[in-house]
Formats: C-alpha cells, sequence, structure tokens
C-alpha cells in the first residue's frame, strides 16, 4: 500500500509577514543609507533625512542608467574619415553588361520568332518581353482584342537573346588580355540575364571557393596603379557599375548606369571611396550599426546582403501583393511557389508600374515602395568624374567594325577612407552602469542576489519551521504509549486513597507524567486528611482513564477538599 505524500502546511502571508521581511532586509542590506531607515533608535527627523538621500540616489541613478543604455543602442558605432595609411588594395566595382535593344536586331528577331507576315504590334510585344524594364504595354493595349499574345517567355527569350562569346570580347585589364567569359559570368537580375566581372553572387561556390581558376583580380594599389578594365560590346548593351555584393536593378543610380547603341566609343572615370570595418562591428546589432554585411542574409532571393538585393526583393513581395505574381525576369523565383505573371499578369504589373518602379520614404504620400532596407556594411562609395561616349568616325577602323569599345578607368588611387569604430560595446555598457549603481547605491552583483535571498528566506523559514513542528507532534503522539488501567476501588468502600491506589497514582505520575491524557486526568494526592468523594462510580469512570470528563463535573466532585487535587493542564 502506497502512502500519500503529507500535504504541506499552507503559509497566510500577512501584510505583518511581509513588514517584518522589509524591515529585516533594510536592516542588513548592503545598499547605503537602507539601515538608518530601519533602526529603531534613529529619530523620525533622520529616518525622514535617509529616506529623502535614498530616493534622490535612486532617481540619480535611473536618469544615468537610461543615458548610458541610449548612448549604446544609438551611438555605439562612428563614422569616421581615415587617412593615416595610404598604401592599400582598392577593389575595382563590379561591372554589369546586360543586353538591351536595337532597331534592327529586334526586327530580324521577329522575323525569326514570328514570320514575316506577322502582325506588326508583334514587334512591340516581342521587345516588352525580351527587354522587360518593369513596363509591358502591348500586354495592356494589343495583347487579346489585336492579337494573339502567348505565356511562353522563355522560348522567346532563349531565340533572342546573345550568349557571352556573342555579347563580348577583346577584354584588357591593364592592358592585358584576359577570357572574357571565364570572368564576366551570368547573373540572373530584374533586366534580364546579364553579364558580370567581379561580383560576389556569381563568383564564388556558396563552399567559398571560387567558380574558375581563370578568375583575374582586379585590385589596385601604388605597384600596379589606378585600374583600367577594357572590353569590345557586339551589341547594344547598358552598363552597370556597383559594389561586389550589388545586382543592376529598375531603381539603379542613374549615374552608374549607361545605355550604349552599337558602334560608340565609351569612356568612364570614376573615384572609390572604401569602408573598412572595426572587427568588433560583429557584435554590434543591426539596428545599432544601421547597415547589414553580405553574409548576414534574410533574404531568400540572394544569398549576399546588399542594399539593391533587399529593393529587388521588396520590388517581388509588392508585385505579389498588387498582382499575384512576379515577372519572368525575377531573379531566383524557381526556388520559390511564387507564381511568374503571363500575359494577364504583366498587364497588372503595367497597371501599377508608377508604384513598382519608384521608391520612396515610409513618411511620403507620392507614389512608390517603402522598402525597409538598410546599406550594406562593405558598399564602397562610387564617384564619376567623367564620362564620354561618342561615335567612330574614322574609316577602316577595324575595333569599331567589332561593336562598341568600352574603358572604365579608376580616376586615382584613393587618399581616404570610410571606417567604422566600435565606441561602446557590451562590456562598456556593463561596466557604465556597474559604476552607476556602485557609485550612488553602494551596488553591485551581489546586491541583486541578496535581494533575492531576502526575498525567499522568510517564507522559506517560515514554511520549514511549521513543517517541523508538525512532524516533531506526530512523532511524540506515535512514540508514547497510552497509561496502563488504573486500579479499581476498594470494595465495600469509597475511599480512593487507599494504599493501592496511591501506588498506582505515584507509579502513573513516574512513568507517563509527560502524557498529555495523564495531564487531564491524573489527580495529585490530598495534602489533607484522607476524605471520600460523594459519588464513589464518579471517581471510578475518572480513574479509568476517561480523557472526555468536563472540567466542570470534576470540580464538582472535588469541591469539598481544599486544594486536595490538582488537575493537570
Amino acid at each position: 500500500m502506497v502512502r500519500a505524500a503529507p500535504r504541506l502546511p499552507r503559509l497566510r502571508c500577512s501584510s505583518r509577514m511581509l513588514l517584518a521581511g522589509i524591515k529585516e532586509y533594510l536592516q542588513e542590506s548592503s545598499l547605503h543609507g537602507l539601515r538608518y531607515l530601519a533602526d529603531p533608535g534613529r529619530h523620525w527627523s533622520e529616518r525622514l533625512f535617509w529616506a529623502a538621500v535614498c530616493v534622490a540616489s535612486l532617481i540619480g541613478t535611473y536618469f544615468l542608467l537610461m543615458s548610458s543604455w541610449n548612448a549604446f543602442q544609438y551611438h555605439a558605432v562612428s563614422f569616421v574619415s581615415e587617412t593615416a595609411y595610404l598604401d592599400w588594395n582598392t577593389t575595382f566595382p563590379a561591372v554589369s553588361v546586360c543586353e538591351t535593344e536595337s532597331p534592327d536586331k529586334l526586327y530580324e528577331s521577329a522575323t525569326k520568332v514570328f514570320g514575316v507576315t506577322r502582325n506588326r504590334n508583334l514587334d512591340f510585344f516581342l521587345r516588352d518581353i525580351v527587354f522587360f524594364d518593369g513596363t509591358c504595354r502591348s500586354c495592356s493595349t494589343q495583347c487579346g482584342p489585336v492579337m494573339n499574345c502567348t505565356d511562353d517567355f522563355l522560348s522567346i527569350i532563349e531565340r533572342v537573346r546573345s550568349n557571352c562569346t556573342s555579347l563580348i570580347n577583346n577584354c584588357r585589364w591593364n592592358g592585358e588580355l584576359f577570357d572574357c567569359c571565364k570572368n564576366f559570368l551570368p547573373l540572373q537580375t530584374e533586366t534580364g540575364l546579364c553579364y558580370t566581372i567581379n561580383s560576389l553572387h556569381n563568383r564564388y561556390f556558396p563552399n567559398g571557393s571560387r567558380v574558375n581558376n581563370q578568375l583575374v583580380d582586379l585590385i589596385s594599389n601604388r605597384r600596379t596603379g589606378p585600374g583600367t578594365l577594357d572590353f569590345m560590346a557586339k551589341e547594344s548593351i547598358k552598363i552597370f557599375i556597383h559594389a561586389p555584393e550589388d545586382v543592376p536593378n529598375f531603381n539603379h543610380p542613374q549615374d552608374e548606369k549607361e545605355s550604349l547603341f552599337w558602334g560608340l566609343n565609351f569612356h568612364m572615370r570614376f573615384a572609390v571611396t572604401e569602408i573598412e570595418n572595426d572587427p568588433q562591428l560583429l557584435d554590434v546589432s543591426v539596428a545599432q550599426r544601421n547597415c547589414r554585411f553580405p553574409h548576414e542574409s534574410p533574404l531568400t532571393l540572394h544569398d549576399k546582403y546588399s542594399y539593391s538585393t533587399c529593393i529587388v526583393e521588396c520590388h517581388a513581395r509588392y508585385q505579389m501583393q498588387f498582382c499575384n505574381c512576379t515577372h519572368h525576369y525575377m531573379p531566383n523565383m524557381h526556388n520559390l511557389t511564387t507564381k511568374t505573371c503571363g500575359v494577364e499578369g504583366l498587364a497588372c504589373l503595367n497597371l501599377h508600374s508608377e508604384t513598382l518602379r519608384s521608391l520612396k520614404t515610409s513618411w511620403s504620400t507620392k507614389p512608390g515602395l517603402a522598402c525597409d532596407c538598410v546599406s550594406s556594411c562593405t558598399e564602397p562609395e562610387y564617384s564619376v568624374v567623367w564620362k564620354s561616349s561618342q561615335g567612330n568616325d574614322a574609316e577602316g577602323d577595324a575595333e569599331h567594325d567589332q561593336g562598341t569599345k568600352v574603358r572604365l578607368m579608376l580616376d586615382s588611387l584613393p587618399t581616404t577612407r570610410f571606417r567604422r569604430n566600435v565606441v561602446r560595446t557590451r562590456l562598456d555598457l556593463v561596466v557604465s552602469m556597474g559604476g552607476t549603481a556602485g557609485l550612488f547605491l553602494g551596488a553591485s552583483l551581489l546586491t541583486l542576489v541578496e535581494l533575492v535571498y531576502y526575498a525567499c528566506r522568510t517564507p522559506s523559514f517560515k514554511l520549514l519551521e511549521s513543517q517541523q513542528g508538525r512532524q516533531s507532534s506526530s512523532q511524540s503522539k506515535k512514540s508514547t504509549p497510552p497509561p496502563p488501567a488504573l486500579p479499581a476501588p476498594p470494595s465495600g468502600g469509597n475511599n480512593p486513597t487507599g494504599p493501592a491506589a496511591a501506588g498506582a497514582w505515584r507509579r502513573l505520575r513516574h512513568d507517563y507524567g509527560g502524557s498529555p491524557m495523564v495531564r487531564r486526568v491524573q489527580p495529585a494526592l490530598p495534602a489533607g486528611p484522607v476524605a471520600t468523594l460523594e459519588d464513589g462510580a464518579g471517581y471510578h469512570k475518572l480513574a479509568s482513564g476517561n480523557a472526555k470528563v468536563e472540567r466542570s463535573a470534576y470540580k464538582k466532585n472535588l469541591r469539598q477538599y481544599s486544594d486536595a487535587f490538582d488537575l493537570y493542564m
């Protein structure tokens, strides 16, 4: 048979117990000044003075602690310009080359796809699909009532768009030839498939290894001088310069992109101001430093974070919100369960194109997208110094006959760079708060432990004492045997104080004097002369150990004696 666990006594937490615990804590606390409040020997005016001092210290502690917390939250990082060391390796920007429309190729491609006897409006549909720029006017105005438009966009794009070998050749870095298509690697963007050099998104495998062994390191320093990139484009192209972690998008800065028709000479000079980060910056939260590192990507479309990749994901999210689909060039959408727009979906995107192609702040009322995107921590700043785009009028120029000649040059080696320094770490916050608490209150980490200890100490001790008291009482009841039966009164008489009875009472007093039952029923031997009870039956009932005899009845039977018996209570 399994015994049930003993129930612990329920404590009554009264205000008296609470006040006693507070008084004990004030008297024993290590906080300065509190013991004077609970000292009974102090005058009330002294207690009032110390109460005012303690309140003032608490107020000062609060304001200084909040000041330390706000400084840690909003001013933990400083942004400074560094000019002390000039022997830097400057990274050349990533360069993306994207094919764009040209009248000659558009006509030839439409003839190849739709035939000679096609509806001429299909040429505009072909342009809107293959060289998509966020709008598809033909999908809204001509598809359906005027002509039949297919939703098989990928097959059209594959037949029209040029691959790398048909788009770029004659690549040079600082005058040295390199394999174009081993370095200009494909990159899926909002504007279609582009070929990008020096990008983090296509230069490395997920494990960090390079995609091939012929990648050129586009580094400029005092030994190499400012870097120069030359290449030849065989079709009309659009050039984007951007940070290695960035990608081309519809909201790319206007001065960092250029549309070039076939047969031009294009030169661009730009300056680079790089950003160096304190190694401790990784320990600071994103909200405090207001930037993200490329590996801290919360995005679903790109593995590397940058401001532009965040904008692209913002575009995809709003396209799903407005039209329940995304356009066919949205990168990496095949990894998700998102629907790709057909002709009707592109018509919906065209209807909202003014909003989808513009950005705005969260408090602005103009049309646009409010994208909550922070900048990249490593993104350099590019400034276009000079650019020129002009035709080549020289006859018989062999290079001009091949297409568009492009030269991108670093104007000069940088003399300054920006640096993010961590000026307040978590350790600084702990030291600042600990110093404030110690200055005003004399508190430390052990003070908190002491407070918790005193908060639990009084109820725990009360519970322990009550439990021990109940256990000792129960054990004493179990360990004490009942007293033996007293001898009956002598036959033929009413005298209870004979030699036999007296001897029995003495033995009972000697052996079981501590028993509660004996204390209730045992009378003392009379001190005076021997007397007799009026009711012998009443004495016999009392002497037999009946513990429930009323005190009043017992006194009635002993009324004629003066201190003859003593009731042990």
